[in-house]
């Protein structure tokens, strides 16, 4: 076999897929949804919850939203005093119990990061809207939370322990670790 022939086997091949690649593009672009074209269903959603779909999902389900449910939370400590997370910790509030491992107490009110406060209202904020005028919402609005306060990785094992051994107690159906 000369060099020649096997060049041009390999053109024709390459010129074959590039012919059937274009339908499959064509199909591909019209099977993704344009979200800048997408219209929201109520309301000025933030961007977190038109990117997933909860604009939409709330509307069509609003029955479903985690009521009689608990989520844990494993972070830096949950601002339980937060309107949107129920304005309170214990009994009868949205962050119904938790633990600080990094103090060893059960409050587990954050020392200086925000974000386990921020991953508590992703996951089961009541609506609210914020000084912006953008429509916020968690994903599981009605659930309840359980906040753990972490700096390390035995604190976080401890805190898994701690869910593993209560989660029927709570009906704790999910767990966010960061």
């Amino acid at each position: 076999m000369n060099c020649k022939t096997k060049t041009n086997h390999r053109f024709s091949k390459v010129n074959e897929l590039k012919k059937a690649d274009k339908p499959l593009r064509r199909a591909a672009a019209m099977a993704v949804e344009s979200l800048e074209d997408r219209r929201l269903l109520s309301g000025n959603w933030g961007w977190q919850a038109t990117q997933i779909g909860l604009d939409q999902a709330v509307a069509a389900f609003p029955t479903i939203n985690g009521s009689g449910e608990t989520i844990a939370i494993i972070d830096s400590g949950v601002d339980y005093n937060h309107p949107a997370l129920g304005g309170g910790f214990g009994g009868g509030h949205k962050v119904v119990g938790g633990y600080d491992f990094i103090d060893n107490d059960s409050n587990p009110f954050p020392s200086t990061l925000a974000h386990g406060t921020g991953s508590a209202a992703m996951a089961a904020a009541y609506q609210y809207t914020d000084k912006n005028g953008v429509l916020n919402q968690g994903v599981a609005s009605g659930a309840n939370i359980l906040a753990f306060r972490e700096s390390n990785t035995n604190q976080v094992k401890s805190a898994l322990d701690w869910i593993v051994a209560n989660r029927t107690n709570y009906n704790i159906v999910a767990v966010n670790v960061v």
